[in-house]
């Protein structure tokens, strides 16, 4: 997709987020959205959330607690599995985020399900954000209000042009 203007993209679109139909227990938004907002589902490509007309723009993928984490990152299948994804997202993606809905300190905890040290998960994150110029953000009970936050600056930043530099 070519990138637009701001003005073109103004006036083809709509604040709209995108929430995957496979999503389960996601995020509504309802305590965040302004009139000329709304949240749809359809089915993503990648991702969990996105705006609609932007999804080259930003991807927001969320997981939702330590064991995913443990799952995705640290089990081999999963693993290779996983950074195929993210090899795909960041060719078609400017940005990409993983809002995490835990805290340093619930991974530092660990899991009682499983044995892979807090250290190594950490580690496992810290590196692919590194590798893929990704974002990983420990949002605990904020999450749905940071990834709120993130499609709004989004739509601010490249539709409305707006920026705080």
């Amino acid at each position: 997709m070519a990138k637009k203007d701001s003005d073109q993209l103004e006036n083809e679109l709509k604040f709209e987020i995108i929430r995957d139909t496979r999503e389960q227990q996601g995020w509504f938004f309802k305590d965040f959205l302004q009139k000329d907002q709304s949240l749809i589902e359809e089915k993503l490509n990648q991702g969990d959330y996105a705006l609609k007309g932007l999804e080259n723009y930003c991807i927001i993928e969320r997981k939702k607690s330590v064991d995913e984490v443990i799952n995705n990152f640290c089990n081999k299948n999963e693993h290779e599995r996983i950074t195929k994804e993210i090899e795909k997202l960041i060719k078609s993606t400017m940005n990409v985020y993983f809002v995490l809905s835990f805290t340093v300190d619930d991974l530092r905890r660990g899991s009682r399900y499983s044995r892979v040290p807090p250290n190594f998960i950490l580690s496992s994150i810290l590196e692919l954000e590194m590798k893929y110029n990704v974002r990983f953000i420990f949002a605990g009970k904020s999450d749905e209000y940071i990834a709120y936050r993130i499609l709004s600056k989004v739509w601010s930043y490249y539709v409305k042009k707006e920026s705080r530099w």
